[in-house]
């Protein structure tokens, strides 16, 4: 990925994560990680343009945990 779309991305990212706090703080205080995980993946999937779920990255819980504390 070029430098520029992976800080376009990471812009993306901290705005996505700033909105969901805003929106959504109290049901994602309220339930597990794993709920939310799934539930973000889900809506992921189902704002990708193409049926196939070749983009669908699969990691474990450890992978994502470490991932959400940079």
């Amino acid at each position: 990925m070029p430098k520029n779309e992976s800080c376009e991305f990471r812009d993306q990212e901290a705005q996505l994560a700033m909105s969901l706090k805003f929106h959504f703080r109290e049901t994602l205080s309220k339930i597990p990680l794993d709920m939310a995980l799934n539930a973000m993946a889900k809506t992921w999937e189902s704002c990708q343009e193409d049926s196939d779920n070749d983009k669908t990255l699969v990691c474990s819980r450890e992978t994502l945990e470490r991932s959400l504390q940079e």
